[in-house]
């Protein structure tokens, strides 16, 4: 997302964005000035990854946002601004991504020939447990909006955590 416009990569399969097709992407902003990326992701689970938060820094984006399909009907996003640099965000989401990996009890195997991925794929009750944790472990360092969004209705509600 741009000064004044939205720009929209495309779908990808299998992994993460090419950096390039970011890069084009940001070049293409009128201002060269990307304020926020939006992407999604496969599972039920809308917390930004290590990966994710790097993703911004390096191509100097004010803020990261993932969004995610939680429910039937419902789907949450977060957004994270650093209030300073990215690095102490990125330290702390590397310490959730710990926490993460120990507390999800499902796993699903997705892959091809060439490659296989075990992608977690957490309950409601962890996704609950996994945000608390993650906005409590950000809180002071960044600015983090999360919004649940109700697919039915078409209605969403929003909370912003300073």
């Amino acid at each position: 997302m741009c000064i004044r416009d939205s720009i929209y990569i495309g779908r990808f399969y299998g992994g993460s964005v090419p950096s390039l097709a970011l890069a084009k992407t940001i070049e293409e902003c009128h201002t060269r000035k990307a304020i926020a990326s939006l992407h999604t992701h496969p599972i039920p689970l809308h917390i930004p990854t290590p990966d994710d938060i790097v993703s911004s820094k390096q191509l100097g984006i004010d803020t990261e946002c993932v969004l995610s399909k939680v429910g039937r009907d419902c789907a949450r996003a977060i957004c994270v601004k650093p209030r300073t640099t990215w690095d102490s965000i990125i330290r702390a989401a590397e310490n959730v991504l710990d926490t993460l990996i120990d507390s999800i009890s499902k796993y699903i195997v997705v892959g091809d020939d060439d490659y296989l991925f075990l992608l977690p794929f957490p309950t409601p009750i962890e996704v609950e447990t996994l945000e608390r944790l993650f906005i409590r472990s950000l809180r002071g360092r960044a600015e983090i909006l999360v919004m649940n969004i109700d697919l039915d209705n078409r209605e969403y509600t929003e909370k912003l955590y300073t």
